[in-house]
């Protein structure tokens, strides 16, 4: 059996659901936010841009997919921020900034904003 890259992506999507609330886990939840929205946009590409992209920045996965859906175009900063964390926040990494709680919150919902739209394109929600 072949597992989809919305199977991935909603691997990842269960295990933020599990980890985001938890103190600690910051880092990892913003990094299987990044994952979590690449994989969806990975899909969404071949599904209506009949390629396979091998980038991990998600603007450049929204870029591709504008024309179909403009309101993916709101959505550019916390895909910067995103593609940008997936490094700081898995490396040792001079850029790295520990996140206030505040912060962390406002990039989460952020992030799930994002995910959630993705989910409804993949016919999800």
């Amino acid at each position: 059996m072949n597992r989809s890259m919305l199977d991935f992506a909603n691997t990842d999507y269960e295990l933020i659901q599990h980890i985001k609330d938890v103190k600690g886990m910051e880092d990892p939840t913003i990094v299987n936010c990044q994952q979590c929205a690449e994989k969806y946009l990975k899909h969404l590409v071949r599904e209506h841009a009949n390629e396979v992209m091998r980038s991990h920045s998600l603007s450049a996965m929204i870029a591709k997919l504008e024309e179909a859906f403009p309101e993916l175009q709101d959505f550019k900063r916390i895909a910067r921020f995103l593609t940008d964390s997936y490094y700081d926040r898995r490396y040792e990494s001079e850029d790295y900034v520990l996140l206030e709680p505040d912060e962390y919150e406002d990039y989460l919902n952020q992030s799930l904003e994002l995910i959630a739209y993705l989910r409804k394109l993949c016919g999800l929600e």
